[in-house]
């Protein structure tokens, strides 16, 4: 949330989409999920792991109830309620179901973190530095090179935690090309003679 761009990634299910969630410095990219489960088209390095979520929440002290949270504990309270409410965990890599998925939550670790919003951030968010506390399934995944497909979603249901209950899915399938290293050494441009002993 601290990058200005025109770039959107739940709406731009191309190339640009994609770039924009790859984080260089831990060689990650971060894919997302949304209402509708679009369809995007990557092109991705075969080092780099990919890490999304199935469903998750963020609480934080910069948002709007019913996901503000003053404190951590107030925060953790609130994204561990709503993840409780979570359903129809759904993953599919290379047309093979996955199952077994609770045992993919994870929350934050003890003091949450910390963050900053820019002005015309994605989620319309008040400008400021926060702090939050996530909750979520998540899947952290390598690659062989080769094309992949990886479909995702999940399902929140707040009827029994907010006034004006709401449920909430999201999802997302990601048709992916991971491209093998480029060589670092060619024989016939590195061909060297060496004398028989």
């Amino acid at each position: 949330m601290n990058n200005t761009t025109d770039i959107n990634p739940f709406t731009n299910l191309g190339q640009p989409g994609c770039d924009i969630g790859l984080q260089e410095d831990l060689n990650v990219l971060f894919l997302v999920g949304s209402s509708g489960s679009p369809t995007h088209q990557c092109i991705i390095p075969f080092d780099i792991k990919i890490l999304f979520p199935l469903v998750n929440v963020v609480c934080n002290s910069l948002e709007a109830p019913p996901f503000f949270g003053q404190t951590e504990q107030a925060q953790r309270e609130s994204s561990n309620n709503f993840i409780d409410t979570a359903f129809n965990l759904t993953l599919k890599i290379g047309g093979k179901t996955i199952s077994n998925l609770e045992q993919y939550r994870l929350d934050s670790l003890p003091g949450g973190f910390e963050f900053e919003v820019v002005q015309g951030n994605l989620f319309l968010t008040l400008p400021g530095e926060g702090t939050g506390v996530s909750d979520g399934y998540w899947i952290l995944l390598k690659l062989s090179p080769g094309q992949h497909q990886i479909s995702f979603q999940g399902s929140l249901n707040s009827t029994e935690l907010v006034r004006q209950p709401f449920i909430f899915t999201a999802g997302a399938t990601y048709n992916l090309d991971v491209k093998p290293a480029e060589k670092s050494y060619y024989p016939n441009d590195y061909q060297q003679n060496y004398p028989i002993c």
